[in-house]
């Protein structure tokens, strides 16, 4: 697998094609069921849930074999998001926010595989192109609900982050809500 050459796809999901679609839904349950052993309820070999709806955006990276190699979904708050059906209670009482200017970063993953061949710096990418697109639509912040890995992607990264609440056990595993700022100006500008 050459994961130097990457393609990043962003499109709502009403706009990805059948095929994609579907190799999405299988590498999101390669990853956050085989792999990671999340109990959740999904039709056999794919991982949907009530967030992944016509409008829910994705930033898919894919290898020159057309192979997905990381998965990223973005969810406005003015909607019901991850954060505010599932895990409120990350933000230690804190009121969620549903503005336009907030959006949510869910289903963040990219392939250990590709990781090491590319580097560490797969994950930033990925992160990079999930921020410029939000802020594209008018985003300022984006929430997220993530383990310490992420949390250290994060915290590495060049973008203020803040933990909204107190870190939970999810299925035995930490689990923390944060708030990211997107920087006005992209990043290769500045």
């Amino acid at each position: 697998m050459d994961v130097d050459v990457m393609e990043y796809i962003t499109a709502a999901w009403h706009q990805l094609s059948e095929t994609l679609r579907q190799k999405m839904a299988s590498y999101r349950h390669a990853v956050f069921i085989e792999r990671l052993g999340w109990s959740l309820e999904t039709p056999a070999g794919h991982e949907i849930d009530q967030f992944d709806r016509d409008n829910t955006v994705y930033v898919i990276a894919t290898d020159d074999q057309e192979h997905i190699v990381g998965v990223a979904r973005l969810l406005k708050t003015t909607e019901p998001y991850l954060l505010s059906e599932v895990f409120p209670h990350l933000t230690g009482g804190n009121p969620l926010p549903r503005r336009a200017d907030t959006w949510e970063l869910s289903r963040f993953a990219f392939t250990a595989s590709a990781a090491i061949q590319r580097g560490r710096y797969g994950t930033e990418e990925l992160l990079d192109h999930c921020l410029s697109y939000a802020r594209s639509m008018g985003a300022r912040k984006l929430l997220t609900v993530s383990p310490p890995g992420i949390e250290k992607l994060l915290r590495r990264s060049r973008y203020g982050v803040r933990r909204l609440g107190p870190t939970t056990l999810c299925e035995g595993e930490p689990i923390s809500a944060f708030e990211i700022d997107i920087p006005t100006v992209a990043l290769k500008e500045a």
